[in-house]
């Protein structure tokens, strides 16, 4: 059985575009993931007796190798993706967050002395016509009455 084979990776970290490419990065897990399955079957194929002992150790250090250069460009593309996202400073997180605080109570502060208040007699949800409710006619009427002139409350009413 002949022994597997892979591309080595770059040693450079590429662009695309100007942004790093994550498509590079899987590749290089892929290729990971072929060399560490490939150390395996050779194991295997060894501890069957399939390759002499001068084929396994030539074999074994070349997957080896190639494994832990591997391993080193993607930590190195992990840390380059790392590095290239965007940096949250915990000042400008406070600033922002007190921005937005502040803005609530501006705008609840407005929004409850805009409703103002509830006059005796008016409604709770106001008024589209300019008339007086009848229980408002009523309440006006309510005061006009006096034992010296019963005459007026009653035309009122």
């Amino acid at each position: 059985m002949s022994a597997p084979t892979a591309a080595g990776p770059g040693p450079s970290t590429r662009r695309r575009g100007g942004e790093l490419d994550p498509d590079e990065l899987a590749a290089l897990e892929d290729q990971r993931r072929f060399l560490l399955r490939s150390l395996q079957d050779l194991e295997r194929e060894h501890d069957a007796g399939d390759l002499d002992e001068d084929d396994y150790r030539t074999l074994r250090d070349d997957y080896t190798a190639r494994a832990a250069e591997v391993l080193r460009a993607i930590d190195a593309r992990r840390a380059a993706f790392a590095d290239a996202g965007p940096r949250r400073s915990r000042g400008r997180t406070i600033a922002a967050f007190a921005a937005v605080v502040a803005f609530a109570v501006v705008a609840g502060l407005l929004v409850a002395s805009s409703l103002g208040g509830r006059e005796a007699g008016e409604t709770a949800t106001g008024g589209i016509s300019v008339a007086k409710s009848p229980s408002q006619r009523a309440q006006e009427c309510v005061t006009k009455i006096a034992p010296q002139a019963p005459a007026e409350p009653i035309e009122c009413f």
